[in-house]
């Protein structure tokens, strides 16, 4: 039975003939969702905080920066994340792209803070620019 490579029916003409086709191999099933990309994050940045806090720290401008730049110091962290979770078993985060662990990571950091990145960014901005250590 011919499917569309995610394990639905194909349609001929439209019409579908009432038949589902299980999926033989994992590659034939849909991407995981959102979601549980992000609750793998979550769940990695609360059991690996104490590697990771000095990190969020720089970022919010609670540390001096690492890399002499905001977004030096977020690249650093999200290859730091990626390299500590393919390390740890935490299979979507260690072979996600950097551009989508960054999107996931702040995403989750939000879920576990109730803060979002954008609001640490502004703190360390504005830090700089009074001179004022936290």
């Amino acid at each position: 039975m011919p499917t569309n490579g995610n394990g639905s029916v194909t349609e001929h003409n439209g019409e579908s003939n009432g038949y589902f086709h299980v999926p033989m191999t994992v590659q034939e099933m849909k991407p995981p969702r959102p979601a549980d990309i992000i609750t793998e994050a979550s769940n990695f940045i609360r059991s690996h905080w104490d590697e990771i806090r000095d990190d969020y720290m720089v970022i919010s401008g609670e540390m001096p920066t690492q890399h002499g730049s905001m977004r030096w110091d977020w690249a650093a962290t999200v290859f730091k994340v990626q390299k500590l979770a393919k390390e740890n078993g935490f299979t979507l985060l260690g072979e996600a792209d950097a551009y989508h662990l960054s999107r996931t990571l702040c995403y989750a950091f939000r879920r576990n803070t109730g803060m979002t990145m954008g609001q640490l960014k502004e703190q360390n901005k504005a830090l700089r620019l009074t001179h004022q250590p936290v």
